[in-house]
């Protein structure tokens, strides 16, 4: 599934929701219809906590960096829920955390519920590529990526008067200084400079999808 652009095309996402009971066993880790699946597990350890992933198209991926550092590897996973190897944990995306998590009545309690309980628990049990900050390095990446997106693009529609442009928190990581609507996201030439503020609503000028 995917969100909806202007001119008709739109940007996939994993819905967790619907693989919560056995994260390791789905359909988005096949290795013709998928994205390939876990590392290697009789391989050597690579980054991350992680093996060489051996099935799927992305098998001759060779990303060049890992966090800061310069270095060739091959694209790794490495499964991982506490001590059982090979194993996601799931109880953290049924439906029914996923419903408590939007019945947050603030974007503070919202975000520290987000960010704890989906984006930061699937990067720290993918393991390798997924868990540096250059963790797109694992195409996978972008499909949680947009379905956090959706997530916030729910909660914002289930008062959109209040939520639509509430925005909170620091202005960036380690920052001391607080998020504001008038930060800005920069491209670095790939696309044009715009405002935390102009991007806040999906459905505005600036970005213009649904889902």
């Amino acid at each position: 599934m995917g969100r909806r652009g202007a001119n008709g095309t739109g940007a996939r996402y994993w819905d967790w929701s619907l693989d919560w009971m056995d994260l390791a066993s789905s359909s988005i880790w096949d290795s013709v219809t998928g994205f390939g699946g876990d590392g290697d597990s009789e391989g050597l350890e690579t980054v991350g906590g992680g093996r060489c992933v051996t099935s799927g198209p992305f098998v001759d991926l060779r990303p060049i960096l890992y966090n800061h550092t310069r270095v060739q590897h091959c694209l790794s996973r490495g499964f991982r829920d506490g001590d059982v190897v090979g194993h996601l944990p799931g109880t953290k995306f049924s439906p029914e955390n996923i419903g408590s998590i939007l019945r947050q009545r603030n974007y503070t309690a919202f975000l520290r519920k987000v960010e704890r309980d989906l984006h930061n628990t699937l990067h720290t049990s993918i393991n390798g590529d997924f868990k540096a900050m250059t963790a797109a390095n694992d195409p996978l990446f972008f499909l949680h990526h947009v379905n956090l997106d959706r997530i916030w693009w729910r909660w914002q529609r289930e008062d959109a008067k209040h939520r639509l442009f509430e925005y909170t928190g620091k202005h960036m990581y380690n920052s001391t200084k607080p998020a504001s609507h008038t930060d800005m996201l920069m491209y670095g030439g790939f696309t044009k400079d715009v405002s935390v503020g102009a991007v806040l609503d999906t459905e505005g000028s600036v970005l213009c999808y649904t889902y």
